[in-house]
């Protein structure tokens, strides 16, 4: 989350717990209300739980897949080398333009939404060049290192696309929120007038159904840490290129 998102909770707690400690209560059947609340929680636990674990799982592979990606490209660049100085700095260029537009727009996807011509660039590379001179053996394993880098490039970004597409329908969101709303009117109508134990433990609980829903939003989306996916595994890929690292 980003820090405004922490504040916008603190403000939302603070200001909760001042509502429940001075507004009377909207019911006084206490049997019927702690019924919905004991339902509500359990159903919103169950499907809570069940979309962010499926979610995290998603995110995870997404990882594995930009590493499998990222880790040929790098294989392909030392690859390149065998093949002559001129072609590994035209390769070299094509994936500094690769990762350039992913660091730049900030945005780990965006060979995924936008046309990318990455690997297309790299076939045309190889069409290029005559590779039936000198030191053939050498010439041959290494262009052979680089077809098989571009064929897990391949399936790996299927994976990626695949996998990007499995968002939470939105019938399973209506349901999310359907169950917080119930949660919600169910938690005011709870007797916590002029009680500072009761109105701070109202208040945590409706906030933590709001912070498992943000958290959820951003597992979906696939921004849920700082920076983007793969960030440092690009700055890497270029700090190779650049004779860095």
């Amino acid at each position: 989350m980003k820090k405004w998102k922490y504040i916008s909770l603190l403000i939302s707690l603070v200001g909760l717990f001042f509502v429940f400690y001075y507004i009377p209560p909207l019911s006084a059947d206490w049997e019927s209300i702690k019924t919905v609340l004991t339902i509500s929680t359990f159903i919103f636990a169950i499907f809570a739980g069940f979309f962010i674990s499926r979610q995290g799982n998603r995110y995870t592979k997404i990882k594995e897949f930009i590493v499998i990606f990222d880790g040929n490209i790098s294989s392909m660049y030392r690859s390149f080398g065998h093949l002559g100085a001129k072609i590994q700095n035209e390769f070299a260029k094509i994936a500094l333009n690769h990762y350039n537009k992913i660091l730049d727009s900030g945005r780990w996807d965006y060979h995924l939404v936008n046309k990318s011509n990455t690997m297309t660039s790299v076939h045309s590379l190889l069409d290029k060049y005559n590779f039936q001179k000198d030191n053939y053996l050498i010439r041959y394993f290494s262009l052979q290192g680089v077809v098989r880098g571009l064929e897990r490039m391949q399936e790996a970004r299927k994976g990626m696309v695949s996998l990007y597409v499995e968002r939470v329908p939105a019938f399973q969101w209506v349901i999310l929120y359907s169950i917080s709303i119930i949660l919600f009117v169910t938690l005011i109508t709870i007797n916590s007038q002029f009680v500072i134990l009761l109105s701070i433990i109202k208040s945590f609980f409706i906030c933590s159904i709001i912070a498992i829903l943000i958290l959820l939003h951003h597992l979906d989306r696939l921004d849920f840490f700082e920076g983007i996916i793969g960030e440092n595994s690009a700055k890497d890929i270029i700090g190779i290129i650049e004779g860095k690292k």
